[in-house]
């Protein structure tokens, strides 16, 4: 037997148990203050995904859609033109996304910061209840 399951094995003949250690910061109002703000940033975290995935389908779809306009062009010059106004279109897509992601982005910063507000103002209460 190794050196370590040895040691393993006299502490649970002996009854070991973990040592049990009071965590007043995760105990009663001030856990529950975190968990609602640490909900309120995940649900904003999610929706910020969200919008990523669905103006990258967009993107996508647009991009497959050039691909299937490419192939339709019977000369240089008419290539160029899709090419260009797709880069031109993109763009302006990726323009347009951004006060959205940015709104997005904001919220998640605001949830964190009032899950980090409330853990603050809850502690010295949570201190002073031990």
């Amino acid at each position: 037997m190794t050196k370590i399951a040895n040691r393993t094995s006299k502490k649970a003949e002996a009854g070991f148990q973990f040592p049990q250690f009071e965590m007043p910061a995760f105990n009663g109002d001030l856990f529950s203050a975190y968990a609602q703000a640490s909900q309120a940033f995940f649900e904003s975290a999610m929706a910020l995904n969200q919008e990523i995935m669905g103006f990258a389908n967009k993107r996508l779809q647009a991009n497959a859609q050039r691909v299937q306009d490419l192939s339709k062009c019977a000369c240089w010059e008419e290539a160029v033109a899709v090419q260009s106004d797709f880069a031109q279109l993109a763009a302006t897509a990726y323009l347009a996304e951004i006060p959205t992601l940015t709104e997005q982005t904001v919220r998640g910063c605001n949830a964190m910061s009032t899950a980090a507000l409330v853990t603050a103002t809850q502690l010295p209460q949570a201190e002073a209840k031990t």
